[in-house]
């Protein structure tokens, strides 16, 4: 199923929802930046984008949310959970958001191309000189207490019998 496009002011998340993600790694001259969120306890998860670009520029960014860990070169051909394109003038930070997303940890990738035609974002395609990292390792859970790690092992038998009353 094809996630459904929500369009959603950052403002609009819940703190108390979200899960914050790390920051990605920007180049100090870099004129975007990216952050993402995923829920953690809706009934049908979502991920949050915001992308800071620079103040009243023209820009097309297209964001493509795969699994975590996927290698940045296998991205274009990898399977797409979530994924958008979009023109924007104005203002110096947009978002948006997608839902519903599934159960899972993914990685955010992106681009974004000016009206000069320069590329900036963490696809394979943009030049070297100007890549930055995906958002990596987005946790998207309807269980809020849902953590990361391995399975946890419990002893039944130490926990004694009974019988419910």
């Amino acid at each position: 199923m094809t996630p459904r496009l929500v369009v959603l002011a950052a403002a609009a998340a819940t703190a108390g929802s979200l899960a914050l993600a790390p920051a990605a790694h920007a180049q100090p001259d870099a004129p975007y930046a990216i952050t993402a969120v995923g829920s953690t306890d809706a009934i049908d998860g979502s991920v949050q984008v915001t992308i800071t670009k620079p103040a009243d520029a023209r820009v097309t960014c297209q964001v493509i949310g795969v699994t975590a860990g996927t290698p940045t070169a296998e991205v274009a051909s990898a399977n797409r959970v979530f994924e958008g394109q979009y023109t924007v003038t104005g203002g110096d930070t947009w978002g948006w958001g997608f839902a519903p997303v599934p159960d899972g940890v993914y990685d955010v990738h992106w681009g974004c191309r000016d009206s000069d035609e320069v590329v900036w974002g963490s696809f394979a395609s943009v030049p070297e000189e100007r890549r930055l990292e995906p958002v990596r390792d987005i946790r998207v859970s309807h269980n809020p207490n849902a953590t990361e790690g391995g399975s946890v092992d419990f002893d039944f038998g130490s926990l004694g019998s009974g019988s419910a009353s």
